[in-house]
């Protein structure tokens, strides 16, 4: 017997000794070999923790490579949280930020139109020469919420550059631009000939909602005409405007990140894989039945699907059920069939006329940052993301993207290609004032301003933030809540067509107050933390 005690008194001194090599490797490497692994992870990941982000950079002596890896990624949740920590750093400023530059410029280009803001706060925060070139690049986008991003940064570069580059703004084919434009020139020049912002805001409801007053357009148009004469007479003290900045060159590639495939299932119950539409352009709309935002852009998508059809592919994700902070759901509890049943009643009362899916778990919505509704993205026929967005756009807008995504080579195309169909009807398919000439004779903003059937019933509208002068929020702030009192009590109804009565944006300029359309969130989902973006359960962030 002793023998045998012998040997097995051996084997668990050998195993005792194996056990105690790795205990003592995990606790003299634990760090070195946990941090590559969770690296791994978060960069393999489709919906990354923001809490694990957040921990990975500031636990690097130096994050940039870290970053880098994060930005090279091209997925839109790694691409968001890589601008907004470059954000929340610009005006700490570290010894490691000044080699960050390039990763800004990069997002102030990138496809995602959440990321681009992110970055101009970053560069207007650190004051860098390369914010003119990035603003400028905005002004060249199809999107008029894009040229009125980059209007509100050119505010911050030296008016000798920017007034030459305005000018031509004063003959946008929206409104808003115009009077944004002319807003600019007025700060500029100190000549104010009277216009504001406000005066381009269609009435929110009424006879005449998502309409301009006409004697309002009427004050722009006089503005602008007195504008072009002074230019005549002073344009001779302004250098002209530099061709061919490095930016143009840039905005060519930035932004095209292969899209993350997923597969969710039609209200019939089959399975739709989104690769299996490779080769088509691509537009997934994310929405919910409760947002009115959602319901109020239907009938321009319907319009596209009608037009456009057989040239491309329209995809509405629908993420009724997806859970808050608190693991309660917008729908109430319902179970799927429940959801399903309440979705396919919005689509046959809607008439929506292409493929729905059901996301009530919002497994897709998390991959595209798909959670503040409604969000747009584009895909080209390569399966590219090529824009991303947030809140309504127009029919005509709609068409100018999708041309822009299926041109040979296209890198973006200007203002202008967003171009009157048919007399009567201006760039984005908003009526005309008789007797009027472009950008005067449109209602601007009707597909964002249109009050539908359920918000009219409400009392509610898609109600955009007015631009209150000295009331906006600095580069490099950290993200925090804007209450009515904070904008002056204005506007009088709910500042989100939920009735929430907050806007959660990301503080990063005046722009943040006006730039998005009508958009949904989640009212119990509003976390106040300064420090934090607002999340689900699941880790989806929903900013």
């Amino acid at each position: 017997m002793k023998p045998n005690l012998f040997v097995i008194t051996r084997r668990t001194t050998v195993l005792a000794g194996i056990l105690l090599a790795l205990l003592l490797t995990w606790v003299l490497f634990n760090r070195q070999i946990q941090r590559p692994l969770a690296i791994r992870m978060l960069l393999n990941s489709t919906i990354p923790r923001e809490e694990t982000f957040l921990d990975l950079a500031k636990q690097a002596d130096d994050p940039v490579p870290f970053l880098e890896r994060c930005w090279a990624t091209g997925k839109v949740p790694h691409r968001r949280l890589v601008a907004a920590f470059l954000n929340s750093n610009a005006t700490a400023n570290p010894p490691w930020f000044a080699r960050t530059e390039p990763l800004a410029v990069a997002a102030a280009l990138d496809a995602d139109e959440s990321v681009r803001e992110l970055a101009l706060a970053v560069l207007a925060a650190r004051h860098s020469s390369r914010l003119f070139d990035c603003a400028r690049a905005q002004l060249k986008d199809l999107d008029p919420m894009l040229r009125l991003m980059g209007l509100d940064y050119l505010r911050k570069v030296d008016p000798q550059r920017a007034v030459p580059i305005v000018i031509p703004l004063l003959d946008d084919t929206d409104l808003r631009v115009v009077a944004d434009a002319e807003v600019s020139l007025t700060r500029w020049s100190g000549q104010d000939y009277g216009v504001r912002a406000r005066l381009a805001i269609p009435a929110p409801e009424g006879e005449h909602a998502g309409m301009v007053d006409p004697a309002n357009v009427e004050v722009i148009r006089r503005g602008v005409e007195r504008r072009k004469q002074w230019w005549q007479d002073h344009a001779r003290e302004y250098p002209a405007a530099v061709s061919g900045s490095s930016a143009d060159t840039l905005a060519a590639d930035a932004g095209r990140s292969q899209a993350p495939d997923f597969e969710l299932k039609d209200l019939a119950g089959h399975k739709v894989r989104l690769s299996d539409l490779r080769g088509k352009t691509v537009l997934i709309n994310f929405w919910a039945t409760w947002c009115s935002a959602c319901l109020a852009e239907i009938p321009d998508l319907v319009g596209l699907q009608s037009k456009l059809g057989n040239q491309m592919a329209i995809v509405g994700v629908a993420l009724d059920g997806v859970p808050d902070e608190e693991g309660e759901q917008e729908t109430g509890g319902r179970s799927l069939k429940q959801i399903q049943a309440k979705v396919a009643r919005a689509v046959k009362d809607r008439r929506i006329n292409y493929p729905v899916l059901l996301d009530p778990h919002g497994s897709a919505g998390g991959q595209y940052d798909g959670n503040e509704l409604p969000t747009t993205v584009i895909l080209d026929t390569e399966g590219r993301v090529r824009r991303r967005f947030i809140g309504e756009r127009s029919l005509k807008v709609f068409e100018a993207m999708v041309a822009e995504v299926q041109s040979p080579g296209s890198a973006g195309v200007s203002p202008a290609a967003v171009a009157p169909s048919r007399t009567g009807e201006l760039a984005d398919g908003t009526p005309a004032l008789p007797g009027r000439s472009s950008p005067f004779q449109q209602w601007p903003w009707s597909g964002t301003h249109r009050v539908n059937d359920r918000s009219k019933e409400q009392g509610h509208a898609s109600n955009d933030i007015e631009r209150k002068e000295n009331r906006y929020l600095e580069p490099g702030a950290p993200a925090r809540l804007l209450s009515r009192s904070e904008l002056g009590g204005w506007p009088p109804g709910p500042l989100s067509v939920c009735g929430c009565g907050w806007l959660m944006k990301a503080a990063i300029s005046r722009a943040a107050l006006v730039s998005i359309p009508g958009f949904c969130k989640n009212p119990r989902s509003l976390n106040q933390s300064a420090n934090r973006s607002c999340q689900l359960p699941n880790g989806m962030p929903l900013r």
